[in-house]
């Protein structure tokens, strides 16, 4: 009976080695398979001509703001990753938490505004330093999201 259980217990670990060993083969095989086709669909893609710089999407903050505020799903499919160009008064020039330059904008001259905000991302904070809190400017750049009453707007550049 001993014997009998050490032949099955030999055959087994044997079986589970085979196993493994054919395991790494086809994960190699699938892997080969994944970079030439990655490698077949790199080279059969062409370049493209140079295209035209888009044009931003003149909006009004306040129509802006009042379209988040009305339904921001609505809202982020219909701005979300495109290219706009608005017009606010700075209530903020700072940096956020990892040092990333930006405006915050209100659609509003009011000093005690508690409406949602636009919160333009900047990439390098000397495009910031001749700004004053208070001033209205136009921007451009990429909308994203909206989270806790402030609409991110990414790549921005000050256009007035």
């Amino acid at each position: 009976m001993k014997k009998a259980l050490k032949w099955i217990g030999i055959v087994f670990v044997v079986l589970v080695i085979i196993s493994l060993i054919g395991g790494s083969d086809s994960n190699k095989n699938k892997s080969q398979t994944s970079s030439e086709t990655s490698n077949t669909t790199k080279a059969e893609t062409k370049p493209t001509p140079e295209e035209k710089p888009i044009s931003p999407t003149d909006i009004a903050m306040a129509d802006l703001i009042a379209d988040f505020d009305k339904n921001q799903l609505s809202a982020e499919e219909t701005y979300k990753d495109k290219l706009i160009q608005t017009t606010g008064y700075i209530s903020n020039i700072s940096e956020d938490i990892i040092g990333n330059p930006f405006l915050s904008l209100k659609p509003t001259t009011e000093e005690y505004y508690f409406g949602t905000t636009v919160q333009c991302l900047f990439k390098e904070k000397s495009e910031l330093t001749s700004l004053e809190n208070g001033q209205q400017v136009t921007v451009t750049g990429t909308v994203k999201t909206q989270s806790l009453g402030i609409i991110s707007v990414d790549g921005c550049k000050v256009v007035e």
